[in-house]
């Protein structure tokens, strides 16, 4: 706890980037100030540590807020619209499964399910052929163990939906390796923000019937996510957004912010336990409307954050040590304002590895640095997530366990205001540059398909007309059908009509 303790003092002292290092080993002088790998904020960021109680003891209050302050400064510039009790966070270990919360009320306040796959992540099947998995002639029909593709197996749950996908994405412009850090000059354009979507859920009322028998067999989901550029890696698919439960037939319902992590849990957020915590997540009103995010982002860790990110005498900064470097996937919603209670939540899972699912590289560089009275050039790794080759997505599904096609369950959902990063409009794009924060989607980059709406299922023939059937195929039954499209907003009704 040696490190944490010296964070704590240095917040006390409010000094400058790299200052818990410094205390520790007074004599580090640095030729410049890279990147904070400490409890403050970055240069020119705000500070967050109003947003972690001080009911915490001291050595969880530093962890919380050196976390706090690594967010993108378009997610903190939402945090600042709204106040501690109006904000949840919950940062999760992927190492060691630990869960730290801002907040002791908190405690409690996730929940880990087994990792079961949901309808539709499935990799696209028109992009099958770049993964080498069918012929490019599309001659030999794609199947599986688990049966023809998208049918629901162990790639994908079961159940029906509706995908709005991209095409694989432009890299994010990162700073290259051998560049000394802070990048400017000639990389002075560069980021490292990493990728993110978002899209605006409409909550409307009574937006499922999911209960037969009395109880719930079927949930209903409007979430983000995608997958990484090497798609057969554990951990390249990643699901984050809502998660509607039915209690009581029309009488009880409610969303839940997930986020799925395969080979690991889908952990969500719901009400805490009593002790220690008391905490009810904030309600969605129905009818409103909550923002959600999906992000991938860099992410460097703290000497002592994981047993795998320790310095020594030689080694005093935690760039120069690769397991301090990893990235983390981010779930985030918010809901209310214009005149109500503006609410923020969101789950941090870190990755055990930059390279987990293949969503994150390291750069390298050579860094100058002065300790015991001598100058060192030491190696120093910095995690990027520029994510060139990935596809995301958008979805509304029923999934289901065992699937049931006419079980009778039904669920609505309207997006709006689908947008991605500016960096998938390639290095052409001319729109506004503000790092960190999405811009609408276009038409040449949405790609779309539905299940189940085929019997004899090719999967080139996924490029469609995503206004509502795929061009060529045959509706089936009208179990999923699309309104009031555009490439940024539709509504989408999932109706299981019973035989």
């Amino acid at each position: 706890m040696g490190i944490v303790v010296c964070a704590l003092f240095a917040l006390l002292l409010g000094s400058a980037p790299l200052r818990a290092m410094q205390m520790a080993n007074p004599g580090i002088e640095q030729q410049s100030e890279p990147a904070q790998h400490e409890d403050g904020p970055q240069a020119n960021s705000p500070d967050l540590g109003n947003y972690v109680s001080r009911d915490l003891d001291d050595a969880e209050y530093a962890f919380v807020r050196a976390h706090l302050n690594k967010l993108p400064d378009a997610m903190k510039q939402k945090i600042l619209r709204t106040d501690l009790e109006h904000f949840d966070i919950f940062f999760v270990d992927g190492t060691t499964g630990a869960v730290h919360a801002n907040r002791p009320d908190l405690a409690g306040g996730l929940t880990f399910n087994p990792d079961a796959p949901l309808p539709g992540d499935e990799y696209p099947g028109e992009l099958l052929a770049t993964q080498g998995d069918i012929p490019e002639d599309n001659s030999v029909p794609q199947t599986t163990s688990c049966g023809s593709i998208p049918f629901p197996g162990c790639t994908a749950g079961g159940g029906p939906y509706r995908r709005i996908f991209t095409t694989p994405v432009t890299a994010e412009v990162t700073c290259p390796s051998g560049v000394v850090r802070p990048c400017t000059g000639t990389y002075a354009h560069t980021t490292n923000t990493g990728y993110y979507v978002g899209g605006t859920v409409t909550t409307a009322c009574n937006a499922g019937s999911l209960i037969h028998s009395a109880k719930q067999e079927d949930g209903g989901y409007s979430f983000l996510g995608g997958w990484s550029a090497t798609p057969k890696e554990k951990g390249s698919d990643i699901d984050a957004g809502l998660h509607f439960h039915e209690v009581t037939a029309y009488l009880d319902e409610y969303y839940t912010l997930f986020i799925k992590i395969p080979g690991y849990s889908t952990i969500e957020i719901t009400k805490s336990t009593d002790p220690p915590g008391d905490r009810t997540p904030a309600d969605i009103d129905c009818g409103k409307e909550t923002q959600i995010e999906f992000r991938v982002a860099p992410w460097p860790l703290d000497f002592g954050d994981t047993p795998e990110c320790k310095g020594s005498a030689t080694v005093p900064l935690a760039y120069m040590v690769k397991a301090c470097q990893t990235v983390a996937f981010i779930a985030e919603r918010g809901f209310g304002g214009v005149g109500s209670q503006y609410n923020e939540q969101a789950i941090v899972w870190v990755a055990p590895s930059v390279t987990f699912g293949g969503w994150g590289t390291l750069a390298t560089s050579t860094q100058g640095v002065s300790w015991g009275g001598a100058y060192h050039q030491v190696p120093a790794y910095w995690p990027q997530a520029p994510c060139g080759g990935c596809i995301f997505k958008w979805m509304t599904a029923i999934a289901q366990s065992p699937q049931n096609l006419d079980d009778g369950s039904n669920y609505t959902a309207t997006w709006s205001d689908r947008s991605i990063a500016q960096w998938a409009f390639g290095p052409d794009y001319k729109g506004p540059i503000v790092a960190g924060y999405p811009y609408p989607m276009t038409k040449d980059l949405t790609r779309c398909s539905e299940y189940p709406l085929w019997s004899d299922y090719n999967p080139l023939s996924v490029i469609s007309d995503c206004g509502n059937t795929p061009v060529g195929l045959s509706p089936d039954n009208g179990r999923v059908h699309v309104t009031d499209y555009s490439v940024i907003r539709e509504t989408d009704t999932i109706n299981l009509k019973n035989p």
